[in-house]
C-alpha cells in the first residue's frame, strides 16, 4: 500500500515531468508538507494510546470478555498485531513489546489502518483537524 509520503512525492515528480514546472512543490515545500503529516500522525498515535491505555503498557488488558483480548499500550489483539506486522514487513516485532506496539500503531495510521481503533481513531482524527496539527 502506498503511503501519503510516497503519493505526494510521486505527484510532485509527475507534475514536474508532465508540465515542466514545479507548480510550487519545491523540495522544501514537499518536505514541509511531509513534516506536517508526520506531526499529525504522531498526535493521533499519542491520542489513541492515551484513550486506549492511559499511556500504560505492562499488564493492560482490554476486551477480556471477547475470544481475542487486546493487550498493551495500543491495545492490539494478537491476531491483528501479527497480521499488521506481516503487512509492514516486520516479522521481528513482538506483541508484548511497548516499543513495537507504538511503531506498529504509527505504521498502521500512515498506511490507512487507523479504523482498527474504531471511535478512538475517529476522535483522534477530529481532534487533529480541530487543533490544526
Amino acid at each position: 500500500m502506498l503511503t501519503f509520503k510516497a503519493i505526494l512525492t510521486g505527484l510532485a515528480l509527475v507534475l514536474t515531468f508532465v508540465f515542466g514546472v514545479e507548480l510550487g512543490y519545491k523540495r522544501g515545500h514537499v518536505q514541509g508538507l511531509l513534516d506536517a503529516q508526520d506531526k499529525q500522525i504522531e498526535f493521533m498515535a499519542n491520542y489513541i494510546i492515551y484513550r486506549e491505555s492511559a499511556n500504560r503498557h505492562e499488564g493492560v488488558w482490554g476486551d477480556k470478555r471477547l475470544p481475542y483480548p487486546a493487550y498493551g499500550i495500543a491495545q492490539f489483539q494478537k491476531r491483528t498485531f501479527n497480521w499488521m506486522k506481516t503487512l509492514a514487513g516486520r516479522p521481528d516485532l513482538n506483541w508484548k513489546s511497548e516499543d513495537d506496539q507504538r511503531w506498529l500503531l504509527v505504521w498502521a495510521l500512515k498506511n490507512g489502518y487507523g479504523n482498527h481503533w474504531g471511535n478512538n481513531y475517529r476522535r483522534a482524527l477530529r481532534a487533529a483537524v480541530e487543533r490544526q496539527v
